[in-house]
């Protein structure tokens, strides 16, 4: 049998996009036959984009083909009661076999069998078992914060209340719910966001575009896809979906006021860092045609460029230009930094200069507008 590639995967991924039978699939797909403009494009550069957690690369034995191989596995969470119950006579929590720390952990990173492309069906080597009850033991101990970004205790669990313990596993239930309903834009965001957590930005591009065929408007979508192509070096493509972001940012009722305010903060700082200087920045800008097209313009927008200071390295610099694009959205913050004044006529009152400054108070650029 060949060996697979170093990443692997899901046929249904693709099954379920292209429409196409499962038989018409192989069995251990390639990146070339990834869906979409960007997936291949990512699996290219994806060894050099950044990471949402460190490498935490353990040997593991496929229990299907039982080849042993290194995989990455991600943040391991740690659950404990599981683990004070190893000891105990006979299997944890009903799990077959004698106790093991297999049993007690769950792990974000997405990888398949390099030899048949199998998931979630592992066991361990003596080696890394022992590896992972000692690191199970240095995460309860130590306040090395490094360290728990790799192992922490505690479950890992999905906004519907279901636990799983390999990405791989998450991928199945988001699937499974997509087969049933694969016009779910909001679905294919939630399998997009595991992807991204397993360490696989390529499989989370193919999803984030299969949500945005679907929803064009998807803010969460638009938002993620732009800052993975971003951090790809895609910059113009990542900045045209960071743009959509922020136009419909205002009308998405699914996330929570505070944490749109970050997703279009950093949006926004990614754009920054994208252009050469804050003229081409406030050209990239959407203009409020764009954002509030045939709605009554409520004072935000003048005021959200009201004598702007923009500090690159401080993230909450970016709160009052972030909360213009919420729209009325921000009403639900308790701690807005976007306040209305008008006028003596009652029209909203602005200056019209847009400052950059760094964090000596130099003023580094000027803008009349």
């Amino acid at each position: 049998m060949v060996i697979n590639k170093k990443y692997g995967i899901n046929p249904r991924l693709i099954s379920l996009i292209t429409a196409k039978d499962l038989s018409e699939i192989p069995g251990s797909p390639t990146s070339s036959m990834l869906p979409g403009l960007y997936g291949k494009i990512i699996a290219r550069k994806m060894d050099k984009m950044p990471r949402e957690v460190p490498k935490n690369v353990h040997s593991l034995i496929c229990t299907r083909c039982n080849h042993i191989s290194k995989y990455n596995l991600g943040l391991v969470a740690i659950d404990y009661d599981k683990l004070k119950n190893m000891g105990q006579d006979g299997p944890v929590d009903g799990e077959t076999g004698p106790p093991s720390i297999i049993d007690c952990i769950q792990a974000t990173g997405y990888f398949r069998c390099r030899k048949c492309n199998a998931a979630g069906c592992w066991k361990l080597p003596g080696k890394t078992e022992l590896s992972l009850c000692l690191h199970s033991i240095a995460a309860a101990i130590s306040d090395n914060e490094d360290g728990k970004e790799l192992f922490s205790y505690g479950v890992l669990q999905l906004a519907d209340g279901t636990r799983h313990r390999w990405a791989t596993d998450v991928e199945e239930h988001y699937l499974n719910k997509l087969a049933e309903q694969p016009e779910d834009s909001f679905t294919w965001n939630r399998l997009g966001n595991s992807y991204l957590r397993g360490g696989r930005p390529d499989l989370a591009a193919v999803a984030f575009e299969q949500s945005l065929k679907i929803d064009p408007a998807q803010f969460e979508s638009l938002y993620s896809l732009g800052k993975i192509l971003c951090e790809a070096g895609e910059l113009e493509a990542g900045a045209k979906y960071l743009r959509q972001a922020l136009i419909h940012a205002r009308r998405y009722e699914r996330m929570k006021a505070e944490e749109m305010r970050d997703m279009i903060t950093s949006a926004l700082m990614f754009l920054l860092e994208i252009c050469n200087d804050i003229e081409e920045f406030l050209n990239v800008l959407p203009k409020e045609q764009e954002v509030l097209p045939g709605e009554t313009l409520d004072g935000s927008w003048a005021t959200g460029f009201m004598d702007l200071t923009i500090y690159p390295d401080d993230y909450k610099s970016f709160y009052p230009l972030a909360e213009v694009y919420m729209g009325k959205r921000r009403n639900e913050l308790a701690d807005k930094t976007l306040c209305i004044s008008t006028s003596e006529g009652g029209q909203p009152s602005f200056s019209p200069e847009v400052r950059r400054e760094d964090k000596s108070g130099k003023r580094n650029k000027k803008r009349k507008k």
